[in-house]
């Protein structure tokens, strides 16, 4: 055999396939292999959680990795949470100011409403600020100073928080990696949107007769409707509500007084809210009306005197017309000096009774220092004299007292009523008591402005703005988010 054949049969032998790695795995083969693979899974699992867990117990996560892109431009999930910070903001201002010292956290809305409107007012602002550039919109003065007392106002939270540690105090208040550096970025950048918002939303201008039409327009929205109105509920009428609703309803045809046969088909629980002093009549604009009564109420045929019953799923309500008002007048200006009882804590007084006198002490009090001030600024009875006095004297005023451009149902039913009456003519004064104190009062007169137009105004340049801001948006800013936000942002 010559030695190339010998060499040719080497090779093939060599490259031959392997009978035995071939052959059908065994049972036990089959396992090893099986747990060789799952261990390898596993451990590549457990590399990336723990990478994922250094990365969010860290700040990288939060300050370098995007997790939000609004159109082209990409932003962190501590640039996100300065939105979602402001929407959070702006409910609980809105909570606090409605339930007072009876607000609590648990009314705040969750995650889940708070993150959709944060993406959509960080749309927003994209959206607007790329407008500004391209209009080549620089910040004024006071846009400038907006930016600082952003800065200062969170230098005096962490100076009253977090001992003066402006970063400590931003990451508790915003997320993890927010830094003072990335903050005063993220008002730079909202105060430049906004305060470019502010000119194009001051800069619409509106004749006499494009607000009167516009009223018209949406007088079903902006009237004010007087109605008495009582509600019916099966559960509490056996389930003959709109039998016993059709029952009153005869009984004011007939010429009843609407609170007395209120008080005849209430339950013996509403009873009691009667004798406390509840009241059946509701005076709201055409944007508050229920979707149950609206239709009734703002019929243009509605005359004083009409009621009607008004089914429902559950109940009836029986209802009657009282007024409609168009806000055809004038707006007021007056000035005022309040005093105001000395603070009584009934925590402070054994009984009652003392109580009850500290508080007639200290209103009596109240009074002579109004009677006191109002005979001096008598000596000197001019309206400049007044403010100086406002300024100087007053519990709770703007500067000289003065509050200008008042509608009706603005100030405390008392106030309300006396800047208000027919009568009232410039230079008129006088002392009114409400339960803030005695209102020493000075009447500056009526603005040129009506109402009616203030509205008018006020909602067609919101809604001018907001299609502004619509057409800004266009196509071109669409909004999505990453794996990195579900993270994150939480």
């Amino acid at each position: 055999m010559s030695a190339s054949k010998n060499k040719k049969m080497r090779m093939e032998a060599k490259n031959a396939p392997d009978a035995a790695a071939n052959a059908p795995l065994t049972g036990q083969q089959k396992e090893k292999r099986k747990y060789r693979i799952t261990v390898a899974v596993i451990s590549i699992v457990l590399v990336i959680f723990i990478l994922a867990v250094i990365l969010l117990s860290s700040s990288v996560a939060y300050n370098r990795f995007n997790s939000v892109k609004i159109g082209n431009e990409k932003f962190t999930t501590c640039e996100y949470s300065f939105y979602y910070g402001a929407v959070y903001q702006q409910y609980y201002s809105m909570l606090a100011n409605y339930y007072g010292s009876s607000m609590d956290a648990s009314m705040m809305p969750g995650s889940d409403v708070l993150q959709p409107e944060a993406l959509s007012l960080m749309q927003r602002t994209v959206a607007v600020h790329h407008a500004a550039e391209e209009a080549g919109y620089e910040m004024d003065e006071d846009a400038q100073k907006q930016i600082e007392t952003y800065m200062s106002s969170a230098q005096s939270a962490a100076a009253q928080y977090t001992n003066g540690d402006i970063d400590e105090f931003l990451v508790k208040n915003y997320c993890r990696g927010m830094s003072e550096k990335i903050y005063r970025e993220c008002v730079e950048y909202y105060v430049y949107a906004t305060s470019y918002g502010m000119s194009v939303y001051n800069g619409y201008s509106y004749t006499a007769d494009e607000l009167s039409a516009y009223y018209a327009d949406n007088a079903d929205e902006f009237d004010i409707f007087s109605y008495d109105w009582f509600l019916f509920k099966n559960e509490d009428y056996d389930d003959k509500a709109v039998e016993e609703a059709n029952a009153f309803l005869e009984q004011l045809k007939a010429g009843e007084d609407f609170k007395k046969v209120a008080y005849e088909f209430a339950t013996d629980e509403k009873k009691e809210s009667y004798d406390s002093g509840s009241s059946t009549t509701t005076t709201l604009s055409g944007s508050s009306l229920s979707d149950t009564l609206k239709g009734w109420l703002t019929d243009a045929s509605r005359d004083t005197g009409d009621c009607d019953v008004i089914e429902t799923d559950n109940g009836a309500y029986v209802v009657q017309f009282l007024s409609r008002d168009n806000n055809d007048y004038h707006l007021v200006n007056f000035r005022h000096i309040l005093i105001s009882p000395e603070t009584i804590n009934e925590s402070d007084y054994e009984t009652d009774e003392v109580y009850q006198q500290a508080k007639e002490e200290a209103d009596a009090t109240a009074k002579e220092e109004a009677d006191m001030y109002y005979m001096l600024w008598k000596e000197n009875p001019t309206e400049e004299n007044f403010g100086e006095m406002a300024t100087q004297y007053s519990d709770d005023s703007p500067e000289g007292g003065l509050y200008e451009n008042v509608y009706k149902g603005q100030m405390v039913a008392e106030v309300n009523d006396w800047i208000f009456d027919a009568s009232r003519k410039d230079g008129d004064t006088a002392i009114v008591k409400t339960e803030y104190g005695y209102h020493i009062m000075y009447f500056a007169g009526k603005s040129d402005t009506r109402y009616c137009d203030t509205m008018a105004e006020s909602e067609k340049r919101e809604e001018d703005y907001s299609n502004w801001q619509a057409e800004c948006i266009g196509d071109s800013f669409e909004t999505s988010t990453n794996s990195i936000f579900k993270l994150t942002a939480q």
